[in-house]
């Protein structure tokens, strides 16, 4: 007679839809151990559409001669080695990427033609890495790092391309990591003339009882939650029908854009 053994998981730990062991409630070790073994299902190798099309209503950027100008700090909070950091770059922004994994920061100045790039212990659990004239920078770290603070990234930052790092983390921690990155915002004194973004907001929306995240779902009535105090407008700006199966029957794909108060 066989027998099958069946695996002991251990408290705090699950048996994620891949089909390995990691915390429940995430950690960097588990990110890292997703970019090892090539599990990163959410990488996409072209810049987010939703992203061309809504940064021209986002404060601050304009178009000088039919050509797209970005002269702001963007922060893009767990980047990996998204698209998105060039291309904001190519257009003039200063790009604030942070990560807690090292290999697709090392992967991205590889993978675009960096020669060179400047390494910088910024604290003890803090490194930056940053292109030679410093506009492209990231800080590999928890985000949630008492360190990371507007001070230490050089200023704080006109606007925020959050591209599906809501989704990423546990419901638990949405509220932490919102009040995280609203701090790394610079204090405006905005008059109510022109409704302009402050943030950029793309989330996915599908039956959170079909499958355990990440990617979590998250609706517009949790977009209200977390922003509604400190925005003065919240406005859907696209909504794209997408699919991930075998996990999920349909699933949606949300970008919002954000006016602080």
């Amino acid at each position: 007679m066989s027998t099958q053994s069946v695996q002991e998981i251990p408290a705090g730990k699950r048996l994620n839809k891949h089909g390995f062991v990691e915390n429940e409630v995430m950690k960097v070790e588990d990110w890292s151990t997703r970019w090892e073994i090539g599990q990163t299902g959410w990488h996409k190798t072209c810049v987010q559409p939703a992203l061309i099309d809504n940064i021209i209503k986002c404060r601050g950027v304009k178009e000088v001669n039919e050509k797209l100008e970005i002269p702001l700090r963007v922060i893009v909070p767990l980047c990996g080695k998204t698209a998105d950091l060039l291309w904001l770059y190519q257009h003039g922004a200063t790009v604030i990427g942070i990560e807690g994994v090292v290999k697709p920061i090392m992967d991205f100045f590889k993978e675009n033609d960096f020669k060179s790039y400047v390494v910088t212990h910024v604290t003890s659990t803090i490194t930056k890495f940053s292109s030679l004239d410093d506009r492209l920078q990231f800080y590999q770290c928890d985000v949630f790092d008492d360190g990371l603070t507007t001070e230490l990234i050089g200023g704080g930052c006109d606007l925020i391309w959050d591209r599906a790092s809501l989704v990423a983390l546990h419901p638990s921690l949405r509220t932490k990591f919102v009040a995280k990155m609203l701090s790394l915002m610079k204090t405006h004194s905005f008059q109510p003339t022109e409704k302009k973004y402050d943030l950029l907001v793309q989330v996915v929306c599908y039956n959170q009882e079909e499958m355990d995240g990440p990617p979590f779902s998250v609706s517009a009535e949790d977009i209200q939650t977390l922003y509604g105090s400190t925005c003065s407008a919240i406005d859907l700006l696209s909504n794209v029908s997408t699919e991930m199966k075998p996990f999920l029957s349909k699933m949606a794909e949300h970008t919002y854009g954000l006016s602080l108060k």
